[in-house]
């Protein structure tokens, strides 16, 4: 076989295998695998307590005599919560009330006050003294009108008011509430007045 003729087919058979040795270099690149997404569990959203409903039964629907009473207060109620209002029935010339009013820690707490109107009544606005103290299962009133000279309330209708809700974490459950050493009093504020009856009643948490 003639040189230049060897030498054509050396120079094919070169570059056959530079592009064979190109072609199979390195591997394919895998695909990227896909990311399966993680399942994840909602966290349960806990249910909201139901506002607890509070309700009073008056000793008495119809007070006998002079009387102290308490009632469902004619405002300052609100959801979960309960005003009553100690009522004068009957009562003539009263200047101050005194009395303290017990019940159970363990089931109602003290909440709020308001003014009542029967403790204002006259031709001149009187000057109203509203003292009363809290602690825990009791009211304590001491109650006075101080301005000189002003007959005293008479009548029936709202003193004051309370309003409570229920003791931390109770959601039902009942105390009565029940007087203590009730008193009223006229123009002389050393000498009671006569005070037949004294009624209380009883809170219902449901």
């Amino acid at each position: 076989m003639p040189v230049v003729m060897r030498k054509l087919i050396v120079v094919a058979l070169s570059s056959l295998f530079v592009v064979v040795g190109c072609g199979g270099g390195s591997s394919p690149i895998s695909p990227t695998p896909t990311t399966t997404p993680v399942a994840t569990t909602p966290t349960p959203t806990a249910p909201t307590a139901p506002t607890p409903t509070l309700t009073f039964t008056p000793q008495t629907a119809a007070p006998v005599g002079a009387a102290l009473a308490l009632f469902p207060g004619s405002r300052g109620q609100e959801a979960g919560k309960i005003s009553l209002a100690v009522t004068a029935h009957n009562l003539n010339g009263i200047v101050t009330v005194y009395g303290t009013l017990r019940f159970d820690p363990t089931v109602i707490v003290y909440d709020n006050w308001g003014e009542g109107d029967w403790f204002k009544q006259g031709p001149e606005a009187p000057t109203i003294d509203w003292s009363f103290g809290t602690t825990p299962g009791q009211i304590r009133l001491a109650l006075s009108r101080t301005s000189a000279g002003l007959a005293g309330a008479s009548g029936s209708g709202e003193i004051i008011l309370f309003r409570f809700r229920p003791a931390p974490n109770v959601t039902s459950g009942s105390t009565t509430i029940r007087w203590d050493g009730p008193s009223v009093r006229g123009q002389d504020k050393l000498r009671e007045l006569p005070l037949n009856n004294a009624y209380g009643g009883t809170v219902t948490i449901q």
